[in-house]
C-alpha cells in the first residue's frame, strides 16, 4: 500500500527545520499562531504606541510655541493679571483642540490614502491562500512571490525553482541577484523574474530595510514645497525677532516694567512667527489629496501635489495611457488560394483562450462574434497544441478535418519566422513588403501558415493595432493649452510610434533609444528637448530622459507601470504610476492612477493647481498680516511710546484668525492656465506691499482715535483691536485673487467663517468682554473705515499685479 506524503515531508530536511524553528508550516499559520507571533514580536505594542491619541494630544501642550504662551500666562500671574491668565489658558486649550482636530483630520486623510496604496501579499493561512496588506504579515507566514512584487518582509525561500531580485534599493547593486531555496531575500527588493514560496522571518522595523530606513530618510533632499515654506518662514521669523528684540531693548532703556515687557514680547513673538504655516499648508494639501482620490488619483506623497501643479513636461507611456491597450484586428491579407475568412479561421485554430495570450484573445474575440465561424470550428479536432514561445516566436497546432479525416498543422506567429517555413520565396518576398508597408502605418503583423503533406503554405497576414483612446487627442490638446508639453514614450518601433504620435497630434519627430545612445551630452540635451516622443526605449533611456529634461530646468512628469519603470518614476519630479501598475511602480511613484487614460492626469493637474492657489493665497495673507500687526505695534511703541493693543488682544487676534484661515483649504479658486511654481518675488513682494498698506491704514485709524476722537488709552486700544481684527479678515479676500476681489466667489465656509469671527471680535469690543467697551457707534466707524481701506487696497493689489506681475493675471482660467 502506498503512503501519501505530506507537503512538509516532501520539503528538504533543512526547509522542514527552518519551518519548525519559526513555528510555521507550508499550509499556513492558524489564527491562534498568528496572534502568538504578534505578541512574541511586539506587533501590538508598536501599533498602539503610534496611534495613542492621548499622547498625541499632550504633544500640543509641549511644543516651543505653546510653552511660550504658557510662560506668558505664568508672567500674567506674577504681575497679578489673573483674568488674563485665565483667558490665555482657556484660549490655549481651545487652540490645542482645534489644532489637534485639524492635524488628526489631515493624518486620517493621509492614512486613508496610504491604505489605498498599501502593498498586498499573497499569504497562506489556515490552508487557504489570501490577499492581505503587507503590514499584516507576521513571522512564520508563508507567502508567494511573483514577477513585479515588492518583497513585503525579510524572508527565507522554501519552494520553487528560483527568483531574481533587484536589490539596488538596498545594496546599490544594479544587477539582479539570483535566489534559490533557503536563500534570504530582503524587504523592499523587487522580483524581476521567477516565482517561489517563502516563509517570513522578520517584519516592520526588524527587517534589513526597516533598520536602514532612518538613514535613508536623512539623505532625502527637501521638496520645492519644503524649500518655499522655509524661505517664507525665515523671512517672517527674522522680521519678528529683530522687531521684538528692538521693542524689548527700548523698553529696558525706558525702564518699563520688566515682567510686563517680557510678557508682551513673548505674546507678540508667538503671534508673529508663522508656526502654523507648515501645518495649514499640509492640511490644505491633505484635503486636496482627498479630492484627488475621488477623481481616481491617489497621492502617496503630499508634496507631489505642488510638483504636479508645476509640471511642464509629461512623458507619457503609449500603451494603455495614450492607447486602449486593446489589440484590434484589421483587414486580413489573404494569400493565393485562400480567403480572408480562412485566414481568421486558421489563426483562431492556432490560438488557445486559456493561455490568456493577448494576440490569441484578440483573434478569438474577433471570431467569437460570428456564428459561421463556430460551425467551421466544429469541423476540426485539435491536438498537440504548442503555445507561443518567445524563442520560437510562433504557435503550432495539429488539426483534423472531421469530414475528410485529413490532418494538417497550422502555425501563426512573427512574419519573419513563418516566412522561413514557406518554400515559395517569391510569395514570401511579396508579403514581406506588405509587412513593411503595414508597419509604416503602425500595424503589427501576424502571419498564418498551413502544412499539408509536409509542405508549408502561406495562408495570409493579420494586421493588429492598438488604437488610440477616444479621449487622448482632446486630452493632449487640453494639456497643451495648460502649458504642458506631452512627449510619448514607448518600447514599440519607430514606425508605430510615429504613426500613433501623428494621429494624436503630437508631431512626427520621434527619437529612438539607439539614437539617444549614440549622441554626445550637448546634442543629447537638444535632441531630448526638441523631440515629440521616444521609441524603442529601455528603462535606462527613461531615466536618462528625465535627468536631461530636469537639467534643462523642466518640471518633469513620467508615467510608468512596470518594474523597470521604477528608477525613472522615482527620479522624476512627479512619477505617475498608471492604472494596473505593479507594486514596484506604485512604490516608486508619487502619484498613482486608478483609472486608465491620460484624461485623469489632466484632471489631477487642474485640481493640483487649485490646491497650489490656496496655498499661495494663505502664504501671501500670512506675510501681509504679520507685517501689518508687527510693524504697526513696533513703530507705535518706538515713536509714540504707546502699546496700541494689549498682550491679551494679540492672543485674541491670533485665535480669531484660525477659523477663516483653516477654511482656505476648501476655498473656491480657478486653476492657472500655466504651470505653477513658487514665485518668491510675488509671494514676499505682494505680501509685503499689502502689509505696509495695512500699517499705513492702522496709523490713520490710530490718529483718528487719538487726535480727533480723543479716546482714552484703554478705549483706544479696543478701538484699534477691532480695526486690526476686521481688516485682518478682509485681507484674506485680497490675497485670494489676482484680479478684483469679486472676480472669484469665495466658498461658503471661508465667507461665513470670516463674517462670524468678525462679528465675535465686534461683540468683544462693543460690550467690553475682557477689554474696554467702545459701543456700537465706534464699532460702526471701524467697520466703515475698514471696508473703505479694503477697497482701496484691492485697487493697489490689482495695479501691483498689472505693473509688476502681468503674466500672473493672464494665466488664470476664468
Amino acid at each position: 500500500m502506498s503512503t501519501v506524503m505530506s507537503l512538509e515531508e516532501m520539503q528538504p530536511v533543512k526547509v522542514r527545520s527552518l519551518l519548525k524553528k519559526l513555528n510555521s508550516r507550508t499550509d499556513g499559520l492558524t489564527d491562534q499562531e498568528i496572534q502568538s507571533s504578534r505578541e512574541k514580536h511586539g506587533f501590538n505594542e508598536i501599533t498602539e504606541h503610534h496611534k495613542n491619541p492621548f499622547l498625541k494630544f499632550l504633544s500640543y501642550f509641549w511644543g516651543p510655541i505653546p510653552v511660550m504662551i504658557e510662560v506668558a500666562a505664568i508672567l500674567s500671574i506674577l504681575v497679578h493679571h489673573y483674568t488674563d491668565f485665565g483667558i490665555i489658558m482657556t484660549l490655549l486649550l481651545m487652540n490645542t483642540l482645534v489644532g489637534f482636530w485639524h492635524d488628526n483630520k489631515a493624518d486620517n486623510a493621509i492614512e486613508m490614502l496610504k491604505k489605498r496604496l498599501a502593498p498586498k501579499a499573497r499569504v497562506k493561512r489556515n490552508n487557504k491562500w489570501q490577499i492581505l496588506e503587507a503590514r499584516e504579515l507576521v513571522p512564520g507566514d508563508v507567502i508567494r512571490l511573483r514577477l513585479g512584487d515588492i518583497i513585503p518582509a525579510d524572508i527565507k525561500l522554501i519552494s520553487g525553482d528560483y527568483l531574481e531580485c533587484d536589490e539596488s534599493m538596498l545594496t546599490g547593486e544594479s544587477l539582479p541577484v539570483e535566489k534559490h531555496i533557503l536563500d534570504t531575500a530582503y524587504s523592499g527588493s523587487v522580483i524581476t523574474r521567477g516565482e517561489m514560496d517563502a516563509v517570513v522571518t522578520e517584519t516592520g522595523l526588524d527587517t534589513y530595510f526597516g533598520k536602514t530606513a532612518k538613514l535613508v530618510d536623512q539623505g532625502k533632499s527637501k521638496s520645492h514645497f519644503e524649500q518655499a515654506v522655509i524661505r517664507i518662514g525665515n523671512y517672517l521669523i527674522i522680521l519678528a525677532v529683530v522687531l521684538v528684540a528692538l521693542i524689548f531693548m527700548v523698553a529696558l532703556f525706558r525702564h518699563d516694567n520688566l515682567m510686563e515687557t517680557l510678557r508682551f514680547a513673548m505674546v507678540l513673538t508667538v503671534a508673529s512667527i508663522p508656526v502654523a504655516l507648515p501645518a495649514i499648508l499640509t492640511v490644505t494639501m491633505a484635503i486636496g489629496a482627498m479630492n484627488l482620490a475621488r477623481k481616481k488619483v491617489i497621492v502617496s506623497r503630499l508634496a507631489a501635489i505642488e510638483e504636479l501643479a508645476g509640471m511642464d513636461i509629461l512623458c507619457s507611456d503609449k500603451t494603455g495611457t495614450l492607447t486602449q491597450n486593446k489589440l484590434t484586428v484589421g483587414e486580413t491579407v489573404a494569400a493565393k488560394n485562400y480567403s480572408d475568412e480562412e485566414v481568421l479561421l486558421y489563426a483562431a485554430l492556432a490560438s488557445r483562450a486559456e493561455d490568456n495570450d493577448p494576440i490569441d484573445t484578440t483573434i478569438l474575440s474577433k471570431t467569437d462574434k460570428n456564428e459561421h465561424f463556430h460551425e467551421q470550428f466544429e469541423q476540426y479536432k485539435t491536438s498537440e497544441f504548442k503555445p507561443f514561445d518567445p524563442v520560437v516566436k510562433r504557435t503550432e497546432v495539429t488539426i483534423k478535418n472531421r469530414t475528410t479525416n485529413q490532418t494538417y498543422i497550422v502555425s501563426k506567429g512573427a512574419p519573419q519566422v513563418i516566412f522561413k517555413l514557406i518554400n515559395n520565396r517569391s510569395e514570401t518576398e511579396e508579403f514581406a513588403e506588405k509587412v513593411n508597408d503595414y508597419a509604416q502605418m503602425g500595424y503589427r503583423m501576424i502571419a498564418v501558415a498551413l502544412q499539408e503533406k509536409d509542405k508549408w503554405q502561406l495562408v495570409g497576414l493579420i494586421p493588429l493595432f492598438d488604437p488610440p483612446r477616444e479621449d487622448s487627442r482632446d486630452t493632449i490638446r487640453n494639456a497643451t493649452e495648460m502649458g504642458i508639453l506631452v512627449k510619448m514614450v514607448t518600447g514599440d518601433n519607430q514606425a508605430i510610434a510615429r504613426q500613433i504620435s501623428e494621429r494624436l497630434g503630437l508631431g512626427d519627430f520621434i527619437v529612438s533609444g539607439d539614437q539617444l545612445d549614440k549622441v554626445t551630452n550637448h546634442k543629447l540635451d537638444e535632441l531630448v528637448e526638441k523631440s515629440d516622443g521616444f521609441s524603442q526605449v529601455f528603462p535606462e533611456h527613461k531615466f536618462s530622459i528625465v535627468k536631461v529634461l530636469q537639467r534643462l530646468g523642466h518640471f518633469v512628469g513620467m508615467t510608468g507601470d512596470g518594474v523597470n519603470d521604477a528608477p525613472a518614476l522615482k527620479n522624476a519630479d512627479c512619477g505617475i504610476a498608471v492604472d494596473g501598475a505593479t507594486d514596484a511602480a506604485k512604490s516608486a511613484a508619487s502619484i498613482v492612477l486608478t483609472s486608465p487614460g491620460l484624461s485623469v492626469i489632466v484632471d489631477a493637474i487642474k485640481e493640483s493647481r487649485k490646491i497650489f492657489q490656496r496655498m499661495n493665497s494663505y502664504s501671501i495673507y500670512r506675510i501681509a498680516e504679520t507685517i501689518r500687526v508687527l510693524f504697526f505695534i513696533t513703530v507705535s511703541i518706538l515713536v509714540f511710546n504707546f502699546y496700541p493693543i494689549t498682550a491679551l488682544m494679540i492672543v485674541l487676534l491670533a485665535l480669531l484668525n484660525d477659523a477663516p484661515i483653516m477654511a482656505i483649504a476648501t476655498d473656491n479658486v480657478h486653476y492657472s492656465q500655466m504651470p505653477e511654481k513658487w514665485n518668491m518675488r510675488k509671494v514676499l513682494g505682494l505680501g509685503t506691499v499689502l502689509g505696509i498698506v495695512g500699517v499705513v491704514s492702522s496709523f490713520m485709524i490710530f490718529y483718528i482715535g487719538r487726535e480727533i476722537l480723543n479716546l482714552h488709552m484703554d478705549v483706544l486700544q479696543s478701538f484699534i483691536f477691532l480695526k486690526l481684527a476686521v481688516a485682518g479678515h478682509l485681507t484674506i479676500f485680497l490675497a485670494r485673487t489676482r484680479k478684483p476681489f469679486w472676480s472669484i466667489k469665495p466658498s461658503g465656509g471661508l465667507l461665513w467663517s470670516a463674517i462670524l469671527t468678525k462679528v465675535v471680535a465686534t461683540l468683544f469690543a462693543v460690550y467690553g468682554w475682557f477689554i474696554s467697551p467702545i459701543g456700537w457707534r465706534m464699532a460702526g466707524y471701524i467697520w466703515a473705515y475698514s471696508i473703505g481701506a479694503f477697497l482701496i487696497t484691492d485697487v493697489i493689489k490689482v495695479y501691483y499685479y498689472k505693473w509688476f506681475l502681468p503674466e500672473e493675471t493672464d494665466n488664470i482660467n476664468s
